[in-house]
């Protein structure tokens, strides 16, 4: 959750009915509303490189990009190879080999390493495994004022009402109640930073 209880009364002050409860709904809402969750987690990608991000010499990088911000730690880098008897080999790499354009940025160059052996003359696919999101006590201002907007409303207007749909994070979530999730929630909701 993106707030917490001790955090009720600040966020929520104008509606004392607002308990721990709504606060669950509206970071689900929250959530489906954005495609994703807010919090820590760790992804894997495979990072295609087409045509024009892959070097034209040895020396030029391959150019590519992760989903996720914000960014916390790239963990491992690797790729999986196939060898001369048809069987697949992973290679690994340093993290330190992506050099992202800057901390806020999805996009990165990879540089292979100087001393790099192939089995391969060119790379197409790269995986990247790292964290991204925010840890339980980075959440945004932002994030935490929608949270409370969306409760009070929530516990004003006696719950989620009724669903039109419902689904985690494939399908967006649609109440009959358009005045629940407003359009000062959506606002703040997509000043956030996060893929």
């Amino acid at each position: 959750m993106y707030i917490t209880e001790e955090e009720i009364p600040i966020y929520c002050p104008i509606v004392k009915e607002t308990n721990i409860g709504h606060v669950e709904t509206a970071c689900f809402l929250i959530d489906a509303y954005k495609g994703t969750s807010f919090e820590l987690k760790e992804y894997t990608e495979l990072v295609n490189f087409n045509k024009r991000s892959r070097f034209v010499d040895f020396l030029e990088p391959y150019r590519g990009k992760l989903k996720h911000l914000p960014r916390k730690e790239v963990k491992e880098v690797y790729t999986i190879v196939p060898t001369v008897f048809s069987k697949f080999t992973r290679i690994d790499y340093s993290v330190d080999s992506l050099c992202f354009d800057e901390d806020t940025s999805k996009y990165f160059s990879f540089y292979l390493p100087q001393d790099f052996v192939s089995p391969i003359r060119k790379l197409k696919t790269l995986k990247v495994t790292y964290t991204a999101g925010y840890n339980e006590n980075e959440y945004p201002e932002q994030l935490k004022r929608a949270v409370g907007l969306l409760a009070q409303n929530l516990a004003q207007m006696g719950g989620t009402l009724e669903w039109t749909s419902r689904d985690d994070y494939d399908v967006k979530i649609m109440l009959k109640n358009e005045g629940i999730f407003t359009n000062e929630i959506k606002r703040l909701v997509d000043t956030i930073t996060l893929e």
